[in-house]
């Protein structure tokens, strides 16, 4: 039986944690609560180890793993997940519940990027992409201001997979982690909101990005490809169905391994290809885009 002297809390489950995360990461003694404490806002950071993956709460209580795909058993995404919000949630924080997707949409996409530290970038891709299927798309992640109403759910997974989509609109990994640690350097120790994230992102990537934070954040609907093809004159007409009238973004398509780079808006476009409609596909691993193809 373990027994924090501070609060009187028992426990039979959890035990010494050897490690936080990553490689050199610090470990700390269970249930010593003054050699854990961020002072971060207040926060309290506690490594427990468990015999199941995922545990949270003062008990250890199992919480289970996220998402279907072998790589998230692993590691205990729940760790990852709240120790991320030491830098979006409160070093990095939203001015209005509307935009705590800012906190939780953030957290969740660095589980994805300790899976690419550990394990390597093809599976933070696999790892990430599992949370498609618990998108529900059903209302837009940043809603009404000034009524204290915190986003649904997609401000986890749907958050997390337009970042991993911006990556590849930036598509150049160098220049990304360059601008994640320069976001979060430039509104450490800030409130912020959401018209703050995509005016950075915009004067340092010199794009305008505005008409994609809006597609992914204000509307509820995922922007979808659509694709005409014209296969006995090798063309395919292509262009974005989007709610958001101005919306353009880069996408990867045509031959796996040997994309091509395509530029739609909402406008119909046209492209000589030799592929065929069954053969030509799209990046949907890298941008949380719906295909639609005639």
């Amino acid at each position: 039986m373990l027994v924090n002297k501070e609060t009187g809390v028992r426990s039979r489950k959890p035990e010494a944690n050897p490690r936080l995360c990553g490689e050199g990461a610090p470990g700390f003694p269970a249930w010593r609560f003054t050699a854990l404490r961020k002072r971060t806002a207040g926060a309290l950071l506690l490594a427990i180890a468990a015999p199941w993956l995922g545990a949270q709460g003062p008990t250890g209580a199992p919480v289970a793993p996220r998402v279907g795909a072998q790589v998230s058993l692993r590691f205990d995404f729940i760790i990852i997940h709240e120790s991320a919000h030491e830098w979006f949630g409160n070093a990095v924080t939203a001015a209005d519940p509307s935009d705590m997707r800012i906190h939780e949409g953030w957290a969740t996409y660095l589980e994805g990027l300790y899976v690419e530290y550990m394990y390597g970038k093809d599976d933070a891709i696999k790892y990430l992409n599992g949370y498609q299927s618990k998108v529900r798309n059903r209302q837009p992640i940043v809603g009404q201001r000034g009524i204290n109403r915190e986003p649904p759910q997609d401000q986890y997974f749907k958050g997390a997979l337009f970042l991993n989509t911006l990556r590849s609109v930036v598509n150049d990994d160098k220049r990304w982690w360059a601008l994640l640690h320069g976001f979060f350097q430039h509104f450490k120790y800030r409130n912020i909101m959401t018209e703050d994230v995509a005016a950075y992102f915009n004067e340092k990537t010199g794009m305008n990005l505005t008409p994609i934070f809006d597609q992914y954040l204000r509307h509820t609907d995922l922007p979808t490809l659509e694709l005409k093809f014209d296969d006995p004159n090798g063309k395919v007409s292509y262009r974005w169905k989007a709610g958001e009238p101005a919306f353009t973004m880069p996408v990867r398509a045509g031959l796996k391994d040997h994309w091509q780079i395509l530029q739609p808006t909402t406008e119909w476009k046209e492209l000589k290809t030799p592929l065929k409609k069954d053969e030509f596909a799209v990046a949907t691993d890298l941008y949380f885009v719906n295909v639609r193809k005639e």
